[in-house]
């Protein structure tokens, strides 16, 4: 299935490459380095931003993230009922990406409150 996405110009670069060939050196999921620490990004950074984490994700822990960064000025929010992507879900094992049915009404409304504080400042 790899194999056949790649060849298509519109998602062969957004792909994790295959074994033969890999280029670590060049390759976009490097930054996905796990000793990398964000926080001194954002807390230099003096923009609005807003945070949102799902209840039930199995990527990320939402109870850490959402503590380490509280003493930043973000907006931090829990999106209930949701897995990884916004996607609803009823626990961290109900993931499935093709069993996943909508996306949590929580999240779009999260994205709209956001828009309206940040306005047309382009932050």
């Amino acid at each position: 299935m790899t194999r056949e996405a790649s060849s298509d110009p519109a998602i062969r670069d957004w792909l994790f490459p295959g074994s033969e060939g890999l280029d670590v050196e060049n390759a976009w999921f490097t930054v996905l380095d796990p000793a990398f620490d964000p926080l001194p990004i954002w807390r230099a950074y003096d923009g609005k931003a807003v945070f949102v984490f799902s209840e039930f994700d199995d990527s990320t822990d939402t109870a850490v993230a959402v503590k380490r960064l509280r003493d930043l000025d973000v907006s931090v929010n829990v999106l209930p009922g949701a897995q990884h992507l916004g996607l609803d879900a009823r626990s961290k094992c109900d993931g499935e990406i093709a069993e996943r049915k909508s996306f949590s009404p929580g999240l779009f409304a999260e994205l709209a409150a956001f828009s309206r504080i940040t306005g047309d400042d382009n932050q």
